[in-house]
Parts: C-alpha cells; sequence; structure tokens
C-alpha cells in the first residue's frame, strides 16, 4: 500500500492485497506475534480452519451436509463432514498445512514428502476410516448401501503445489498397498481454502453434486489442478462467492476506518447515496479500492 501526499492510498496490486487480507490473513496474524503465543495460534489454527471449510458445505447444501459424524457403536468421530446423496457420500478432511516460501518455489521432492508427508497420511488414514464405516453401514444417521460411491477430499489452508512430480509424492503418501482405491471409491481430489469457496458458489449457482467432481477427474481434466479444472471448464465465468464478497466489504470498511477515520459510504466503490458528489476521503477510498493512480509525492510504503 502506497500513501501520497494529498492522502490516496494506492494499492498495487488489488489481487496481492487481496490474498494478504484472506488466505494471507494466517502469516498477518503469526508474524505478529511473540513465540509463545505464535504457537498456541497455531495450534488453535486447525480447528478454526476446519469449522470455516464445514460453513462453506453448510451455506451451499444445508441439511444434505452432515457437519460433524461419528461411527461405530462408541460414535468415534470420523472425517470433518459428509455431503450425503442417495447414492454417494463426499468425505472432506481438512489440514490446516502451510509450506515454506523456499520449499514452495525451490524445494526437492524430498522435501515436500517430508514437509506434507505426515498430515496427508493421517488425512488417508482418516478418509479410509470414514470409507470402511460407510461400507459396514456403521455412519450413525447417515443410511449406506453396497452401492454407494465414496468421494474423497483433502483440503488445505494453503493450494499445494501440483505439478506431476508432486502429484506424484502426495499419490505415494495417500495409495500405499491400495488405500483408497476400490470399485467404489473416486480418486482423491486435492483441494485449497479457495477451491472450497469455489464450489460454495457453484453448487449454489446451480452446480449438480456431485457431478462437479466426476467431471474433474475425467480424462480431460485430470491433471488439472481443481482451480484450473474450474476456470476452464466454465470459461473463467465462475460465480461470486457472495459470503466472501460480504467478509470482503466488511474487512475493506475496517481499513477504511483505520486509515480515513470513517466506514464507507453507502452505494458503489466508497460515493454516496444522497444524489450529492462523493467527498475527498470518498475520492480517496475509491481510488484505494480500485487501485487508481493519483498524483503526488509518495509519503510512505506499508
Amino acid at each position: 500500500m502506497i500513501e501520497f501526499a494529498d492522502g490516496t492510498v494506492v494499492a498495487v496490486s488489488r489481487r496481492l492485497l487481496r490474498d494478504r487480507v484472506t488466505h494471507g490473513i494466517y502469516w498477518i496474524l503469526a508474524n505478529g506475534l511473540p513465540g509463545h503465543e505464535r504457537q498456541a495460534f497455531t495450534n488453535s489454527f486447525g480447528p478454526v480452519f476446519e469449522e470455516y471449510i464445514r460453513r462453506c458445505f453448510l451455506r451451499a447444501l444445508g441439511r444434505k451436509f452432515a457437519a460433524r459424524p461419528v461411527y461405530g457403536p462408541e460414535r468415534l468421530p470420523v472425517v470433518d463432514g459428509v455431503l450425503v446423496t442417495t447414492r454417494s457420500l463426499g468425505l472432506p478432511e481438512c489440514k490446516g498445512m502451510r509450506l515454506l516460501l523456499s520449499v514452495r518455489e525451490v524445494g526437492t521432492e524430498e522435501e515436500l514428502r517430508r514437509l506434507v508427508g505426515p498430515a496427508l497420511e493421517r488425512a488417508a488414514g482418516q478418509l479410509a476410516a470414514a470409507i470402511g464405516a460407510g461400507e459396514r453401514g456403521e455412519m450413525a444417521g447417515i443410511p449406506t448401501t453396497e452401492e454407494t460411491k465414496y468421494y474423497p477430499m483433502v483440503i488445505t489452508y494453503e493450494a499445494l503445489p501440483m505439478h506431476p512430480l508432486a502429484v506424484g509424492v502426495y499419490e505415494g503418501v495417500v495409495h500405499p498397498e491400495g488405500r483408497l482405491k476400490g470399485k467404489n471409491i473416486k480418486p482423491v481430489t486435492f483441494l485449497s481454502v479457495r477451491d472450497a469457496e469455489n464450489m460454495e458458489a457453484l453448487i449454489l449457482a446451480g452446480e449438480a453434486w456431485p457431478d462437479l467432481l466426476t467431471r474433474k477427474h475425467t480424462e480431460k481434466y485430470q491433471r488439472l489442478p481443481f482451480h484450473n479444472y474450474v476456470y476452464d471448464r466454465f470459461e473463467g465465468r465462475l460465480p461470486r462467492n457472495r459470503y466472501v464478497r460480504a467478509r470482503w466489504d466488511r474487512i475493506g470498511n475496517m481499513i477504511r476506518v483505520r486509515c480515513f477515520g470513517e466506514p464507507l459510504r453507502g452505494g458503489k466503490e466508497g460515493g454516496r447515496d444522497d444524489g450529492q458528489q462523493p467527498r475527498a476521503q470518498d475520492r480517496r477510498v475509491r481510488n484505494w479500492r480500485g487501485g487508481a493512480h493519483s498524483e503526488g509525492a509518495s509519503r510512505g510504503l506499508w
């Protein structure tokens, strides 16, 4: 963010700003905490992430999503939810893993396996347990038959690298000795939090479940990351996630108050709803949100 002498605040990259205050919020908070508090925050982040994904599916599917499934006589918890139809179960398992930038950009295959292996191993074990419970008819309140199809999903906070070598690493962890393989078990789908948000918007816009994942694993799309798949399939015209948009607007208001001492006015992009010209502060925040450049010497870089 750059603030100019006349008070205009410019977002040099709107995408970077969006990314920083959405899925980048973890690093903003973590990097601002001292050691012991940072560790406590890291430890508590996983359950918060799991709950957020549950709410994505609850908004999209309502009663067709079982948020906290259990199985067996002891009613043991299983995966982080079940997307239920009469003939299939979608099984999301969330892992709040985050990769260091060095590993993401130049890391070796072994470094990637070392960092993601333990989390993927736990996820695969939980998915296998859920499928086993479904095959035995032991999921409480969720009927299954011998023909029920299972759609395992691993949802991570940050998008995992999805080039062929990386995918080979994940598959080696997930599928030892035929685990998560079988006639009624569909391929594991790797998703990020943004993919889950896109899925929510697509289902609310009328896209059928589980067709959304079935087509992902056809020959045309099976080698694409999920984000590329939906972008290509819908020709870049993805519906907006209304919830995410509302939260983005709220965060924009919070930043506006911090920058200018007052919230956004009514109307679009900081304009007024009383027929009058926007005030100077409204023009400045419009420039900030739209990334417009103003003349004047730069006063500071935050």
